[in-house]
């Protein structure tokens, strides 16, 4: 029961505690992240998707399940972020639910794992994707993709290219430009064409 708080662990409680540890790393980066960068924000991110847990609002919550995650920028291994999180759990965290109650358990799952991904390099890639699309520029963006998957696994030059902005991305009425469409599906013929040729 809530009242009898010392003969319990609050699973949510600590869940709070791990949020807030995922916080203090997330302004250590950002404080160390450079001042001029390709990618925007400059620092690699945490997030906290989905937090469950708990009965009722006079129960100590038994069980919570955190879904967070981590996007890391290239040049850094892509474990380092976890395993620092993981650690933090396994040494800081456990111990002190342990000494309030010795059954406390802490388990951690991992879903996915996506490499991270630099356009360095890929010339010849990106040289087409620039004639496919009719763009001169070249950039950088800071979310997930297949890409590091292609390029950092595989050894296959890539880019990443598509319609729409991430800006409009996961959230109430998403949506692309047909403009964007359109420009696409002249992206794909060119590229047909160029795959087609003598």
């Amino acid at each position: 029961h809530s009242s009898m708080t010392h003969l319990g662990v609050s699973a949510i409680h600590f869940a709070g505690e791990f949020v807030h540890y995922l916080n203090t790393v997330q302004d250590e980066l950002d404080a160390k992240a450079p001042k001029q960068s390709e990618f925007m924000p400059a620092a690699a991110t945490f997030n906290v998707g989905t937090i469950v847990g708990g009965t009722a609002g006079n129960i100590l919550a038994r069980e919570c399940e955190v879904l967070w995650g981590y996007r890391e920028l290239p040049g850094l291994p892509i474990e380092a972020l976890g395993n620092r999180a993981i650690e933090w759990l396994e040494k800081e965290l456990l111990p002190r639910m342990k000494a309030k109650h010795p059954a406390a358990t802490i388990g951690t799952v991992l879903r996915s794992s996506t490499p991270a991904f630099s356009s360095e390099g890929n010339d010849e890639a990106k040289a087409l994707a620039r004639s496919w699309s009719g763009s001169n520029t070249v950039g950088s963006v800071v979310y997930g993709t297949e890409a590091g998957i292609f390029r950092k696994a595989l050894g296959v030059p890539t880019v990443v290219c598509g319609p729409g902005d991430i800006a409009q991305a996961h959230q109430p009425n998403e949506y692309i430009l047909a403009s964007q469409i359109d420009a696409c599906e002249g992206f794909m013929h060119r590229m047909i064409e160029w795959c087609c040729r003598d």
